[in-house]
C-alpha cells in the first residue's frame, strides 16, 4: 500500500467540511468522526463553465486576495490549530497502518513535495506570488515534507524522501513541475522521473515479490524528441478531413480537376489547421498566462465587431426583429431566431470577403 500525501493534507486533515460539504474525519484523541456525506444540489449556469464567462470574471475589480489558510503548513510559527491538525493526521495514518496489518499489506508513504522545495525559481516565484506567501519570507516549503516523515518514524511506517533525487533531476533534465501560477502538479517529465525512482526503490527494498515485480530492468524506454506520442492526432484528423472533404468536392464539381480539387481543399485545411494549432501553441508556450484570458476575450470582440461591421444596415433589422420577439414574449422561438442568425451572418460575411469565403467549405 501506496500513500502520497500532500502538504495541503494537514490542513484539509483538520477541517469539519471541504468547501462547505461536511465530511468525516479522526479526533484528535483518535475516535472516528462519522458523518454522512450529502448530496450535491449545487446547480451551476448553463454557461458558467466557458471560457467567455471566465473571461468576464476577470473584469471584476479585485483587491489583493486574503492569506490561503492552507499554506499556514508552511510558516515558521504555525497557526494556532495546527498542532490539532497533526494530531488528526496521525489519527489517520495510524489507522491506515493497522487496517495494512490486519490485511497483512506492507504501507510505504512517499511525501510529495511542492515545486518551492525542489526548484529555487518556484520557491522565488510563490514567496513573491499575491496568490502564494504574498511576500514573506518566515516560511519554509520542507516543513510539511518533514512533519510527514517525522510522523511515519514515530508510526513505524516505512517512508522514501524524494526531495534529493528530485533537486538533482531538476538541475539535470529541467522543470519537472508545471511553472508559475500554471499548475501546481509534475508535468510528463516530473512524473516520468518520478515512476522511475519510485519503481527502483520499490525494488530494491524488495517491497514486491520477484513475481510481481513492478517492472524488468529495460522495460521502460527513455523518451527522446518524437517517441513521446507517435503520430500527431491532428494528423489522422487532417487526412481523414482532406478525403472527405475533398471527394465530397469532387462528386459536387465534377467538371473541376480531381487533383486541383485535393490540393485546393488541402491547401483551405492546411491553413485552418495552422490557425488553430500555431494558435494552440502560442497561447500555450508564449503568452504569459495573465494575459491569455485578455486575449481570447479580445478576439471575440474582435470577431464579433467584424461580423457587426460586415452587417452594416442588416444590424438594425436583426435588432428590430429581437425586440419584437421579446417584447410579443415569443421566447419559445429564440433558439430559432439565434441559429438562422448565426448561419446567416456568416454567410454574409462570407459572400463580402474574399479572403473568408474559402473557410466556409471547411466549417460546413
Amino acid at each position: 500500500m501506496l500513500i502520497f500525501p500532500y502538504e495541503n493534507d494537514l490542513y484539509w486533515n483538520g477541517q469539519a467540511s471541504y468547501y462547505g460539504t461536511p465530511k468525516p474525519r479522526f479526533e484528535p484523541s483518535g475516535v472516528f468522526e462519522a458523518k454522512p456525506l450529502p448530496p450535491s444540489t449545487k446547480k451551476k449556469l448553463p454557461l458558467e463553465g466557458s471560457a467567455l464567462v471566465r473571461a468576464l470574471r476577470l473584469l471584476k475589480p479585485r483587491g489583493t486576495p486574503e492569506f490561503n489558510p492552507e499554506f499556514g503548513v508552511l510558516l515558521d510559527t504555525p497557526p494556532a490549530d495546527y498542532a490539532e491538525w497533526v494530531a488528526r493526521t496521525e489519527n489517520v495514518l495510524k489507522n491506515l497502518r493497522d487496517a495494512c496489518a490486519v490485511l497483512d499489506a506492507r504501507l510505504v508513504m512517499v511525501p510529495i513535495p511542492s515545486k518551492s522545495a525542489v526548484d529555487p525559481e518556484e520557491k522565488a516565484f510563490f514567496e513573491k506570488w499575491e496568490f502564494g506567501m504574498q511576500g514573506r519570507t518566515d516560511w519554509s516549503p520542507d516543513r510539511p515534507v518533514n512533519e510527514f516523515l517525522a510522523l511515519a518514524t514515530k508510526l513505524g511506517i516505512e517512508s522514501l524522501d524524494p526531495r534529493a533525487m528530485l533537486v538533482a533531476e531538476t538541475k539535470a533534465k529541467g522543470k519537472l513541475y508545471f511553472p508559475g501560477e500554471v499548475e501546481w502538479h509534475f508535468n510528463a517529465l516530473g512524473n516520468e522521473v518520478f515512476a522511475t525512482w519510485l519503481h527502483a526503490e520499490l525494488d530494491r527494498r524488495g517491497v514486491f515479490p520477484a513475481e510481481h515485480a513492478p517492472r524488468l530492468a529495460g522495460a521502460i524506454p527513455e523518451h527522446g524528441p518524437g517517441q513521446q506520442g507517435g503520430v500527431p492526432t491532428w494528423l489522422y484528423v487532417f487526412g481523414t478531413l482532406w478525403l472527405v472533404l475533398g471527394t465530397a468536392f469532387c462528386f459536387t464539381y465534377p467538371d473541376e480537376p480531381k487533383p486541383r480539387a485535393y490540393l485546393g481543399v488541402g491547401a483551405m485545411l492546411g491553413a485552418v489547421f495552422a490557425i488553430v494549432l500555431g494558435g494552440g501553441k502560442l497561447m500555450a508556450d508564449v503568452v504569459p498566462p495573465a494575459w491569455r484570458t485578455w486575449m481570447v476575450l479580445g478576439l471575440v470582440l474582435l470577431i464579433v465587431g467584424f461580423i457587426a461591421f460586415k452587417l452594416g444596415r442588416r444590424l438594425a433589422t436583426v435588432l428590430e426583429l429581437l425586440a419584437a420577439f421579446t417584447k410579443r414574449g415569443h421566447w419559445y422561438l429564440m433558439p430559432l431566431v439565434v441559429v438562422l442568425l448565426t448561419i446567416g451572418s456568416l454567410l454574409v460575411v462570407a459572400a463580402s470577403s474574399p479572403l473568408i469565403a474559402p473557410f466556409i467549405y471547411t466549417l460546413f
